[in-house]
C-alpha cells in the first residue's frame, strides 16, 4: 500500500529520478514528473496528488515554482515541499509570504527528503482535520439556537452568531464588535470579577435594554427586561492563560413568565382571584415576623358568607361562586391595597391589616356594611348578600401565629353571626 501520492515538478531529468527512487525505495508512488507549470497544474488537477516536490527555478517563462505553489495550493490544496539549487536574496524574501512545507536545497540529501515529505504530508494531514473541525464549529456555531458570543482576553467582542444578534436585537455583528464585556451593566461586578480570576459563571438575571439605550452600549431593535440564562467561560491555553471568553446565552422570558404564573396560580384562588390559603399563610407568616421586628400591631379579620349551603342548593352552584365574586369584591373595597386578602376556604374569607389597630373595627365594619348594601341594591344575585365578621389584634409581643390569630377571629366572627340574629 501507497505512503502516499506524489507529484513531482523538476525540469532536470537526472534531478527529477534522483528524487522519485528514495521515495519510491520507501513506499511513495510517483504519479507523475512535470517539467513546467501548466503541465504541473493539468496533472494535479487530474491525478490529484497528496504533496507535489517543486523546484523553484523552472525554465518556464509563464510562471516559477512559487507561483505554481500558490495555485496548488489556492485551488486545489495541495501542499508543496520546494527544492532549489538558487539562495539569492529576491528568492528569500518571496519564500517569506509562500505556504511552502518544507524547503531543501540541491544537490538532495535523501535521507532530508524522506523526512521533510514525511513531515509535510502529516502536517496537511493535522490542517485538513483542523479545518474540517472549524467548519463544524462553524455550522454548529451558525445553526445554533443559543447565542453564542466570543471574547478575546481583554473582554472585547470578537464575533456573535446571529441566534445573539437576535436575542439582543442587533443588525449586524459589526455594529456591536469590540464590545467590552466588563463594562456590560447587564454582568454584576461580582460575576465580573470571577471571570477575571479565571472563573466560569453560570447565573439567570434581567436583562435591562433600558440600561443599553442609556449608556449608549450599542444600537438595539428591543425594549423593555427579558430574562436570560447566561455561561460565561474562560478559555485557556495548554500553559493555563486566558486568552478570551466565550459566552452561552439563551431568553428564557416565556419560561420565567411561566414560572411565575405557576407560582402565582399556586399562591391565587382561581375563582376570586384572591390569595388562597397557602399564599395568605405564606405571606401572613412574613408580614407577623416583620411586625414584630418593628414593633407594629396587626389585625386579622375573618368573614364568612352567611347561608351559602342555602344558596347552593336553591340557586345552584353557579349562583353560590357569584355569591363568592361578589364577597371578594366588597373585600377588595373595604380595605385597603396594602392588607393581604384571601379566600381561607369554602365560604370564608380572611384578611390581614398591616400596621393596624384593633380598635379599627368598627370603622370596618361600617366599610363592610355599606358595600355589602351597593352590591345588594344592584341587584345581581338571586338573593342579597350577607356576611359575618370577627377580628382578632396581635401585638408585637404576642407570641402567636397565623393559625392562632385565625381562631381568635373566628370565634369573634361567630359571635357576630349570632348577635346579628
Amino acid at each position: 500500500m501507497s505512503l502516499g501520492k506524489i507529484l513531482i515538478v523538476e525540469d532536470d531529468p537526472i534531478v527529477a529520478r534522483l528524487l522519485a527512487q528514495p521515495l519510491q525505495d520507501v513506499g511513495y508512488s510517483i504519479v507523475g514528473i512535470a517539467t513546467n507549470c501548466h503541465d504541473a497544474t493539468q496533472l494535479a488537477c487530474t491525478i490529484k496528488p497528496d504533496i507535489a516536490i517543486v523546484d523553484i527555478v523552472l525554465y518556464d517563462h509563464t510562471c516559477d515554482g512559487i507561483e505554481l505553489e500558490s495555485e496548488l495550493r489556492g485551488k486545489l490544496q495541495i501542499p508543496v515541499l520546494f527544492i532549489t539549487g538558487a539562495t539569492d536574496k529576491n528568492i528569500r524574501d518571496r519564500l517569506k509570504n509562500s505556504h511552502c512545507y518544507g524547503f531543501l536545497s540541491k544537490p538532495i540529501n535523501e535521507h532530508e527528503l524522506i523526512i521533510n515529505v514525511e513531515a509535510a504530508l502529516k502536517r496537511h494531514q493535522l490542517e485538513k482535520a483542523l479545518r474540517a473541525s472549524e467548519e463544524k464549529f462553524r455550522l454548529i456555531y451558525e445553526a445554533s439556537p443559543i447565542g453564542i458570543e466570543v471574547y478575546d482576553k481583554n473582554g472585547l467582542l470578537l464575533d456573535a452568531n446571529q441566534a445573539c444578534l437576535d436575542i439582543f436585537g442587533v443588525d449586524s455583528v459589526e455594529h456591536v464588535r469590540g464590545f467590552k464585556l466588563f463594562e456590560d451593566p447587564n454582568v454584576s461586578h461580582e460575576h465580573k470579577e470571577k471571570l477575571k480570576n479565571g472563573e466560569t459563571v453560570r447565573y439567570e438575571a434581567p436583562f435591562d435594554f433600558g440600561l443599553v439605550r442609556s449608556h449608549a452600549l450599542y444600537s438595539t431593535s428591543k425594549t423593555g427586561i427579558i430574562y436570560l440564562d447566561v455561561l460565561i467561560t474562560p478559555l485557556r491555553n495548554g500553559q493555563e492563560e486566558n486568552y478570551g471568553y466565550l459566552v452561552q446565552v439563551q431568553d428564557i422570558t416565556a419560561r420565567k413568565i411561566y414560572e411565575n404564573t405557576l407560582r402565582e396560580l399556586s399562591m391565587v384562588d382561581q375563582l376570586t382571584g384572591l390569595y388562597n390559603r397557602r399564599g395568605f399563610s405564606k405571606l401572613a407568616d412574613q408580614q407577623i415576623q416583620l411586625a414584630k421586628r418593628n414593633g407594629e400591631n396587626l389585625v386579622l379579620f375573618f368573614i364568612d358568607i352567611n347561608n351559602m349551603k342555602k344558596i347552593n342548593d336553591q340557586f345552584g352552584h353557579p349562583e353560590g361562586d357569584k355569591a363568592l365574586i361578589f364577597a371578594a369584591n366588597v373585600l377588595r373595597k373595604t380595605f385597603r391595597k396594602t392588607d393581604i386578602i384571601c379566600r381561607w376556604g369554602g365560604d370564608e374569607f380572611a384578611v390581614l391589616m398591616i400596621n393596624a389597630k384593633g380598635s379599627c373595627e368598627e370603622k370596618i365594619g361600617t366599610r363592610l356594611t355599606e358595600a355589602i348594601k351597593e352590591i345588594n341594591a344592584q341587584s345581581l344575585l338571586k338573593t342579597e348578600l350577607s356576611l359575618s365578621w370577627g377580628c382578632a389584634s396581635l401585638s408585637s409581643q404576642d407570641n402567636a401565629d397565623i393559625e392562632t390569630l385565625i381562631a381568635r377571629a373566628d370565634k369573634a366572627m361567630y359571635y357576630h353571626k349570632f348577635h346579628q340574629k
